[in-house]
């Protein structure tokens, strides 16, 4: 399911001035192929930048940025955006970013098996890091592709 969401165009490798514009280079491809809509974009901004918006830090230098489905998802999808350098999520150096990922949902069931397979991506030391040092997107598709 993950190689499905996180497709070349959709894996991202930028130098984003700060986290607001990490956010938007990953969200890029969704809103560009309809995915969501430009107001899903700045509500993920909003809600960031809102007290208690750096919940969306999932650790380890990871965010999954996302908002409501009514503020404008059309279908679900995943995006990545690797940083060339650490980004501080809402400005807060508690909240090094070094992965943004976007996720769109346009329900609460239609996304639990991609959220179960990057839980289980993100769990693992090694690939966790593997991610964090991708420097293409055939580094990020060797994680994705199924064992055996």
């Amino acid at each position: 399911m993950l190689e499905h969401h996180l497709t070349e165009d959709r894996v991202l490798f930028a130098a984003p001035r700060d986290w607001r514009a990490a956010v938007r280079e990953a969200a890029r491809p969704l809103v560009a192929d309809g995915s969501v809509e430009p107001r899903y974009v700045e509500k993920i901004l909003e809600t960031i930048a809102a007290p208690g918006g750096t919940y969306m830090d999932l650790g380890f230098g990871i965010t999954l940025a996302h908002a409501r489905p009514e503020e404008g998802v059309e279908r679900t999808a995943l995006s990545l955006l690797i940083p060339e350098r650490p980004l501080d999520l809402a400005d807060d150096p508690e909240h090094p970013v070094r992965a943004v990922f976007v996720l769109a949902a346009t329900g609460t069931d239609d996304h639990q098996q991609t959220m179960a397979e990057l839980a289980r991506l993100l769990m693992d030391p090694e690939a966790r890091s593997a991610l964090l040092a991708a420097r293409a997107h055939d580094d990020v598709a060797r994680l994705l592709r199924p064992a055996g």
